[in-house]
């Protein structure tokens, strides 16, 4: 009987006891409440589990937890409850003694948890906890992982999707890259490389997959989810989707094609013959000039090519003349025309290319092959006298040259005190291998004769040769650990020439203090910009220039790359120019402001200068560190920044100008994985 009902009967009996007092003494008390049966010396049970929780591992089984009761009732059985399913549950009571009996399912997926609640009569409940631990992946086979894999193009949405499975779910660890795919197939053929060989260069841009995407891949893997959103100017192309999975011994390349859906409605191309182009071309003061008008105007995709006429007519002979042979045959290797200029050739207008003449003796032939909706093909074909290309000045040349170890890179700067150099060529090799071959009695003439001979040297292009005229131009080449490096530059006009030799040590890595400092959206408000206020206006609230670098240095290897750079030359400007960094995956809002207000696209890692009016520059993603410092010197008004070049033969086609090339083709840092922006975030583990 509870405490609270015994009290009132007590009150209730003892009311009419003493109602009865002398009118009968004799009547009997009422009988006493019956209570359980006590524990030993009448003492209350207690319920002890011998642990608040239970591990269990993935593949489940029988587990057990015990107990004890103290004061002990004889015969009296312990019961146990859960709301979970995974498991059935049996007390087993033996006196004073006891234990939980666990019949637990094997796991298969993530790490799970439920309570389960332990009663016995008398006793405070007492609760522990099963915790089962994730399903464990199974351990490397040995062979590489076998993969399968199907890229889709969801043309409404412009987002590509991607079906990736790891059939013998080994995969350890793996890489993801997006590329045009003849782009890819291009540059394979020119170095020499496998996909595997390319993959695994900092170039390639592709990026790590994290656990959680290895372990969706070993598992289900991808169905059909949206992975990459296609900026406008990859529209219209053909996309190949690689990934490099590894395990302990292997590794393999899965490869799927996607072809990507033209943008835009308006003009929509009308399936037919295909596409009728007029065509016409004129050469003006060393330059070359070529129009395009589609009179149907439905041109939705294309190429150009732009060669010597000796070239073409080369080709032609090669397939009998047949000129449609031609054009299939030089398919997929020329330049390939962004929306912007199909939009040109199907106005009234039409499309204007222009196109730098590097030799006015040379004739040139240009030829476009365009596309409708039905890829009907048309082309066009103009041949062109290339004349009125100025002259080199004659004499004979004065230049400067140095080179220079970087933390990551050998820089070559050389400019031409005359400014009167007519053609270039530079190369680089071991010194010791330069020291020997002039004990054998060679000079660097001689030398540099025999690498261009066997083209190994570098030609310069019109436009480092302009570059090197005016303002000095550098050349950055990949260091090499271990060595030193011997430059070997060979620059003339029509009647002479110079041959310079500069020696540098191997780059070495900087380990400096750091004054950049890490700002998130708020401070960039505070300290940079207000946009909030100032909407749609750069009102520059420093005190002094700044360089802002916009990163995602958890996952982006060239952001990464950067930090160095940005730490080295934060320590040498630190009394002058403001560094900043802001991690774009934590704070969005700075980043989005100041690439619509710059108009500088979506990609990372972005570098921005401001100078002390306020003025900002784009210098674009990853610099090495002296070109860090020509740039903030450039800034400080200190020092004419130099033009850096990377070294490269392909073709340029950032905006209407671009260079002349047997077989001109597109260059892979104009489609840099930075053109891509991640959608699925869970997906890719951003």
């Amino acid at each position: 009987m509870k405490l609270k009902t015994f009290f009132w009967s007590f009150l209730t009996v003892l009311a009419l006891s003493t109602a009865a007092v002398g009118c009968d003494d004799d009547d009997p008390e009422p009988a006493p409440t019956p209570t359980p049966d006590p524990g030993p010396e009448g003492k209350t049970p207690v319920l002890v589990l011998n642990s608040s929780a239970l591990e269990v591992a993935a593949e489940g089984g029988e587990q057990a937890l015990t107990f004890k009761i103290e004061n002990a009732v004889e015969n009296q059985k312990a019961a146990a409850t859960s709301d979970a399913k995974w498991f059935s549950l049996n007390a087993e009571t033996n006196g004073a003694e006891g234990r939980i009996v666990l019949q637990v399912s094997k796991n298969e997926g993530e790490a799970r948890e439920a309570e389960v609640t332990v009663t016995y009569k008398g006793a405070k409940d007492a609760k522990f906890m099963v915790k089962q631990a994730a399903a464990e992946a199974p351990a490397p086979s040995g062979e590489a992982p076998k993969l399968e894999m199907a890229l889709n193009y969801d043309k409404a949405k412009k987002v590509l999707c991607m079906d990736l499975v790891c059939t013998t779910k080994n995969a350890e660890a793996g890489l993801l890259g997006f590329f045009p795919a003849y782009v890819l197939d291009q540059v394979l053929q020119e170095q020499g490389m496998t996909i595997e060989e390319f993959m695994e260069t900092p170039e390639s841009g592709a990026q790590t997959m994290p656990a959680e995407l290895l372990a969706k891949m070993n598992g289900d893997g991808f169905k059909n989810e949206p992975v990459i959103e296609w900026t406008p100017d990859m529209d219209g192309m053909l996309v190949a989707g690689i990934v490099l999975a590894s395990n302990a011994n292997g590794k393999t390349v899965a490869r799927a094609e996607a072809t990507l859906g033209a943008r835009g409605e308006d003009p929509t191309p009308t399936p037919g013959d295909g596409p009728q182009i007029t065509y016409t071309g004129r050469a003006e003061n060393g330059m070359l000039y070529f129009t395009a008008i589609s009179a149907s105007k439905n041109v939705a995709s294309g190429e150009v090519f732009v060669n010597p006429k000796a070239d073409f007519d080369s080709f032609l002979g090669e397939v009998g003349g047949d000129f449609n042979k031609l054009v299939d045959g030089l398919e997929g290797m020329g330049q390939a025309m962004p929306k912007e200029w199909c939009d040109y050739i199907n106005s009234d207008e039409g499309l204007d290319l222009q196109l730098e003449n590097p030799d006015p003796t040379v004739a040139y032939g240009s030829l476009i092959v365009v596309y409708d909706a039905e890829n009907h093909r048309s082309h066009a074909y103009a041949e062109i006298d290339a004349q009125g290309a100025p002259k080199p000045v004659t004499g004979k040349l004065r230049v400067e040259f140095m080179v220079m170890g970087e933390p990551d890179a050998f820089i070559l700067n050389a400019v031409c005190l005359t400014k009167n150099a007519a053609k270039a060529y530079v190369v680089w090799t071991d010194p010791a291998e330069v020291d020997k071959a002039v004990a054998q009695g060679a000079t660097l003439e001689t030398m540099m004769d025999e690498a261009k001979s066997q083209a190994k040297a570098q030609e310069f292009t019109r436009e480092w040769i302009n570059s090197m005229n005016d303002t000095g131009i550098g050349l950055t080449l990949g260091a090499d650990p271990g060595m030193k490096m011997a430059f070997l530059l060979d620059v003339s006009n029509d009647d002479s020439r110079v041959v310079k030799r500069a020696d540098a040590e191997t780059p070495v890595p900087y380990e400096g203090p750091s004054y950049v400092q890490h700002i998130n959206d708020a401070q960039f408000r505070e300290k940079v910009w207000d946009y909030k206020t100032d909407a749609g206006q750069f009102v520059f609230k420093g005190t002094k220039p700044c360089v802002l670098d916009f990163g995602a240095p958890a996952w982006c290897g060239w952001c990464i790359k950067l930090q160095p750079v940005m730490n080295q030359a934060s320590a040498t400007y630190k009394d002058k120019v403001d560094f900043y960094e802001i991690d774009t995956d934590k704070d969005t809002e700075a980043v989005a402001q100041m690439s619509t207000l710059l108009n500088a696209g979506a990609g990372v890692p972005l570098l921005i200068t401001v100078d002390a009016q306020g003025k900002c520059k784009i210098i674009g993603g990853y610099v090495p560190y002296s070109q860090m410092c020509a740039e903030v010197d450039a800034l400080l008004g200190t020092t004419k920044a130099v033009k850096m070049v990377k070294l490269t033969n392909a073709g340029n086609m950032k905006g209407m100008t671009f260079k002349a090339g047997k077989r001109v083709m597109i260059s892979v840092k104009d489609f840099a994985p930075r053109s891509m922006e991640l959608k699925n975030l869970s997906n890719f583990g951003r």
